[in-house]
């Protein structure tokens, strides 16, 4: 009886789990959605609180919801024309929505705008939708958008295999070659109808390093669509060109009209241009024969100022003051010369006469001589004897420090 019990419990509290809500992530339109803005464009409130866990399998999500949208298509239950609303993204993925009862919503799409994007490559790429109502969807589609050179989109759509339970999509991981695009969207078909859907959704994309070929292609990648690139570029450049060259031609018969005027012009333009060359040729002629003149007159002066001053310093210099200065000068070594002689002869005299014939007398009468002199010399110095006795006293003084520190003094 307990096992039956415990059966009882499991099954119920399984059941439970399935029928319980699970919260799903943000979508965007695909090309038939209406862009934000349009007539048909009615953003509406969130109606509905968000879980973001799966019932299938956990993606680890590498984008950037930032830059993600979630776009809604819905029309009225009887009928009439689709309209789109444009959901925000949270920070964790989440969006919600409620159309308003008497409507159905017939696609839901997640947007990956550029910046969400990784740089063009190969990926290996998985998808994690956790939706908050339990629909069944028929049909999951992933398309790409780039914009061309003629400003134009062009549109690509695949269809990657899908798990769903009760609301929640897994896309697992697939490859894909993601060119130089600018939108890349997930497109959810619901098979009921409903009024309110919300949700959460997480993207990994993966660099793939592998050889083979990817499984599925954005638009812009493969060997068609280089050839449909290359078409677009040529028409486009053709369209541009055809206009430019028939402006081009008009362009230049407005300017043909003025080549005439424009000869005449340049004819007016070179007599002038003659007769200005003859003026300033006349005008050149005559300053150059000015210029001859004033160097003529100039170097006829210099001459003249030249010989006059030369006749001058020949003719006019008197030296008689320089003569008188001589002489007074000769005069003073002459008188130089006789007393410098009258002192060698006073010298020169006891010098010549000096004998050893007693030698203590001589000695002091050599002595005596030279004293004399000395004292003679010293007595006619004059107020130069007051260097005399300085010097006489500091040689002293110095001799006395000397002997001193030579005996060891400090």
């Amino acid at each position: 009886m307990k096992r039956y019990l415990i059966a009882w419990s499991l099954t119920l509290i399984l059941c439970l789990m399935l029928s319980a809500p699970s919260f799903a992530a943000p979508a965007s339109s695909s090309n038939a959605a209406y862009e934000e803005g349009s007539a048909d464009y009615e953003p509406l409130a969130d109606s509905l609180e968000i879980m973001p866990y799966s019932s299938i399998g956990t993606v680890l999500n590498t984008i950037t919801y930032s830059s993600c949208e979630a776009f809604l298509n819905y029309q009225d239950v009887n009928g009439g024309p689709i309209k789109a609303i444009s959901k925000p993204v949270s920070s964790t993925g989440s969006f919600s929505c409620d159309v308003g009862a008497g409507n159905k919503i017939t696609a839901v799409y997640i947007r990956l705008s550029k910046g969400a994007l990784p740089s063009p490559g190969k990926y290996t790429l998985s998808m994690d939708l956790s939706a908050d109502v339990g629909l069944t969807w028929t049909n999951v589609s992933l398309s790409s958008v780039r914009n061309t050179n003629n400003a134009t989109r062009t549109w690509k759509s695949e269809y990657p295999p899908f798990q769903q339970l009760s609301g929640d999509v897994y896309i697992p991981p697939v490859t894909i070659d993601l060119g130089s695009i600018d939108i890349l969207e997930f497109g959810f078909i619901p098979k009921e109808t409903e009024h309110l859907f919300g949700g959460s959704f997480r993207v990994n994309l993966k660099q793939y390093l592998g050889s083979e070929e990817t499984s599925l292609n954005t638009v812009g990648t493969g060997s068609e669509y280089a050839q449909e690139d290359f078409q677009n570029s040529v028409s486009g450049g053709v369209s541009e060109i055809v206009p430019n060259t028939d402006k081009m031609v008009e362009e230049l018969q407005n300017q043909s009209s003025y080549l005439p005027m424009l000869s005449n012009q340049i004819a007016n333009n070179e007599r002038t241009t003659k007769e200005g060359l003859q003026k300033v040729e006349t005008s050149i002629n005559s300053m150059a024969d000015q210029v001859s003149d004033s160097v003529d007159s100039a170097a006829s002066s210099i001459n003249s100022n030249f010989d006059r001053n030369m006749d001058s310093l020949k003719n006019d210099y008197d030296n008689s003051g320089l003569i008188s200065s001589n002489n007074q000068l000769g005069g003073a070594f002459d008188s130089h010369d006789a007393m410098e002689g009258q002192i060698f002869s006073q010298i020169s005299g006891p010098l010549n006469d000096f004998t050893f014939s007693n030698p203590v007398t001589q000695y002091l009468s050599t002595f005596l001589i030279f004293g004399n002199f000395l004292q003679d010399l010293f007595t006619s110095s004059g107020a130069f004897r007051d260097v005399i006795n300085l010097s006489f006293v500091m040689t002293i003084a110095l001799m006395v420090a000397g002997l001193y520190r030579f005996k060891g003094g400090n």
